[in-house]
């Protein structure tokens, strides 16, 4: 497997790791709405790649594990950043 492109978008994210830390909560806020718009939109497309690349049958009971364990978990992921960074800015800490 060929993961040149990979290894690109991981190096772009390490490269711009600061930036993140320094941005205020409402530019971080937007950037992982935005995100979540994306995933909405690429999430199927996201699903079907998955399938082909573990040469599953689609329509199986399979192909809902992988809603469930690619887009539907990376959305809930994204849904607890932007609770927590809503939380920080108001002053709280989730526990």
């Amino acid at each position: 497997m060929d993961t040149l492109k990979l290894d690109q978008y991981l190096q772009v994210l390490q490269d711009h790791k600061n930036k993140w830390a320094c941005l205020p909560v409402p530019e971080k806020l937007a950037l992982l709405d935005q995100i979540r718009l994306r995933l909405a939109d690429r999430s199927e497309a996201l699903v079907q790649a998955s399938i082909r690349g573990k040469q599953m049958q689609p329509h199986t009971p399979e192909e809902g594990e992988e809603w469930t364990l690619g887009p539907w978990t990376l959305a809930e992921g994204i849904n607890g950043y932007m609770d927590t960074l809503r939380a920080l800015a108001n002053g709280r800490v989730l526990m």
